[in-house]
């Protein structure tokens, strides 16, 4: 085939360029193929997303389980009312956090406080294996990993509006809305809102993974950077 230049640029023939969009194509199909596969071989049961700290493992291993006796809802619950029982009360807050209490004794006792709440067997196994092998100080890792493993399993994304004062309604709406574009389609945000008088005015937001920062606070920090290095140089 023959091949034409513009403006010293040598052209593609239309043949060829349908011949290696062609190409491109089978590459794609063939990789979509690949991966339909791969998903099909994944376990049923396997967390949506891996997690490789100890929490996170912890986490993924009563995920597993939960998930195999379709009781991930019933387990989300009673972990909740565990993290909120941790945060009301000093005494078991103490509790899980001190290391001089004996394992056996600590696996003795959160088995009669999980039993006396009628938590579930899942439940109640994980935390008497901590308890065990000294790890309720990470009671709060492991709540918060497996609350992070649920909301990918919904396809959620946890979205946190921290500003100086409280937003009004209307404003939070505005702030909703501008934040559907940043939001994956298809995926539901779970908007929380916190107020923090540091940051003196502006916005700090927190989209998964991703942190935008847009406050007062560190706008003069930069600021002041600039001011600092231009007084040295």
């Amino acid at each position: 085939s023959t091949q034409s230049t513009w403006g010293g640029i040598r052209l593609v023939s239309r043949a060829k360029m349908l011949r290696q969009v062609s190409r491109l194509s089978s590459k794609a199909s063939a990789s979509v193929r690949s991966f339909a596969a791969a998903a099909e071989s994944k376990p049923a049961h396997q967390p949506p997303v891996s997690l490789h700290h100890l929490a996170g493992r912890y986490a993924s291993a009563l995920y597993t389980a939960a998930s195999k006796k379709g009781a991930l809802k019933k387990v989300e619950e009673e972990l909740t009312g565990l993290q909120a029982l941790a945060g009301e009360s000093p005494k078991f807050r103490g509790f899980l956090l001190d290391p001089t209490i004996a394992r056996k004794k600590k696996a003795e006792a959160m088995e009669a406080i999980l039993q006396a709440n009628k938590t579930s067997d899942l439940t109640r196994s994980l935390f008497t294996v901590m308890a065990r092998n000294g790890r309720l100080h990470d009671t709060e890792g492991v709540i918060e990993s497996f609350r992070e493993l649920m909301v990918a399993s919904r396809n959620e994304v946890n979205v946190v509006i921290v500003s100086a004062e409280p937003l009004k309604a209307d404003q939070l709406d505005s702030v909703k809305k501008s934040l559907e574009s940043l939001v994956e389609k298809g995926s539901t945000a779970n908007v929380s809102t916190k107020v923090d008088p540091s940051i003196l005015g502006g916005l700090k937001i927190h989209i998964g993974d991703r942190f935008v920062d847009l406050s007062v606070a560190t706008r003069i920090r930069q600021l002041s950077t600039v001011l600092k290095s231009g007084e040295t140089a």
